[in-house]
């Protein structure tokens, strides 16, 4: 019964680590696609005279 228990608090702390970097994946993407759709229409606006 501890064993499982043990396995069970481990199982979770994981998942909670790949969420947690998940997230913080997809916090820098999004930051990035942003950045990178900002520096594209600044260009389109700059060129469009």
């Amino acid at each position: 019964m501890i064993n499982i228990s043990k396995d069970f608090l481990y199982y979770i702390q994981n998942s909670f680590d790949q969420g947690y970097h998940l997230m913080e994946t997809l916090r820098r993407m999004t930051i990035f696609v942003i950045g990178t759709f900002g520096v594209l229409i600044l260009v389109l606006m700059e060129g469009d005279y």
